[in-house]
Order: structure tokens, then sequence, then C-alpha cells
């Protein structure tokens, strides 16, 4: 019972925490970072915000194993949505740094 609602609990909270930290991020370096990079910020923030909901939408949908199967597609997309789209704002960070467009 308890490792269900660790499964129900945990991914939702983990996605929710991390796509607030990147938001505040991408809001405190507004100023001196670059363009791109604050806009893939963004979207690497709302699109884990988004995971977040995935994984809470298993409660209510109707359909079987639901709730045991979201929680982890939304944990595993959200990790990989987040690398990919951080890893984006660094090379376009460094790319700005380095003088190239």
């Amino acid at each position: 019972m308890a490792a269900g609602v660790v499964l129900i609990v945990l991914p939702p909270l983990l996605l929710l925490l991390a796509g607030v930290l990147v938001l505040v991020q991408a809001a405190r370096g507004r100023r001196t970072g670059s363009t791109p990079g604050f806009v893939l910020r963004l979207i690497a923030g709302i699109g884990v915000l988004l995971c977040a909901l995935l994984a809470l939408s298993g409660l209510w949908l109707e359909i079987n194993y639901a709730v045991v199967f979201f929680p982890v597609i939304a944990l595993i997309l959200g990790g990989v949505w987040l690398i990919a789209f951080l890893g984006a704002a660094l090379l376009a960070d460094w790319l700005t740094a380095r003088g190239g467009n």
C-alpha cells in the first residue's frame, strides 16, 4: 500500500519541483543569458510541468493500470525532455558567449 502511494505521489512532485526550479532559473537568468537559452529553458520547464500533469492524469482516466504506468512514463518522458532542452539551452548560451549566431 505504501509503495502504491509513493508511486502515485512521488513522480508528480519530483516533476513539479523540477519544472518550477527550471522556470525560476530561466526567470533569474533572463538578463545575463541569451534569448535562445531563455526560450529553451522556458520550454523545458513548461514541458516538465505538463509531464507532472500527465503523471496525475492516471487518477481520473478510466484506463486499466493507468495509475501505475502514467507516472512511470511521465517520469521518463520528463527526464528526457529536461535533459534535451537544458542541454540545448547550455549549448545556445555557450555559442552566444563565443560570439557565434
